[in-house]
């Protein structure tokens, strides 16, 4: 923590602007992830039922 003090506003600025840019990059890595899945199970769940074969 100490090596983060050492730096100046403008160093500090633009490591917090990276963290912000990664965790958002995350999140929206998750809600398209989570997305295509369930598109994926809306498509599956709108396909009409096929009657089993015995």
């Amino acid at each position: 923590m100490n090596q983060y003090k050492q730096l100046t506003e403008g160093q500090r600025y633009q490591i917090s602007a990276l963290l912000k840019v990664e965790t958002l990059q995350k999140d929206i890595a998750l809600i398209l992830a989570g997305s295509r899945y369930f598109c994926e199970s809306l498509f599956w769940a709108s396909q009409p039922k096929q009657a089993a074969k015995t």
